[in-house]
């Protein structure tokens, strides 16, 4: 099932989407070289508290030759723009989000766009 989060989360400027990919590959690579911890150490402090317990959590758990290919997730692009929501034919409950990669002025953009 495609939530909402997921369709409007994709809907990215080229340069937020380049720099996502950057982020990701060299993620990647840090876990390729130096492993999982090491690829979170720079990361772990800019979560939310709760998030970073998380991660810090799962970490032993994890395969790095698994989370290494799951960086890939970086190059995948569902929408280019909110007109491309017109496509979708299911009835969406559109939730506003708070933060940088759920904005809640995309969120009332969808609630708007024509054929919804």
């Amino acid at each position: 099932m495609i939530s909402v989060e997921d369709i409007v989360e994709d809907i990215e400027d080229d340069e937020a989407k380049k720099a996502e990919e950057a982020f990701f590959e060299g993620f990647a690579a840090r876990v390729r070289a130096d492993g999982i911890t090491a690829a979170w150490e720079p990361v772990l402090p800019t979560l939310a508290p709760v998030i970073g317990t998380l991660v810090r959590d799962a970490i032993p758990r994890s395969d790095p030759a698994g989370i290494a290919a799951a960086c890939a997730i970086g190059r995948d692009r569902a929408f280019h723009s909110i007109t491309d929501l017109r496509a979708v034919r299911v009835p969406t409950l559109i939730i506003p989000g708070g933060d940088a990669r759920h904005p809640a002025d995309l969120a009332e953009e969808a609630v708007h766009e024509p054929g919804r």
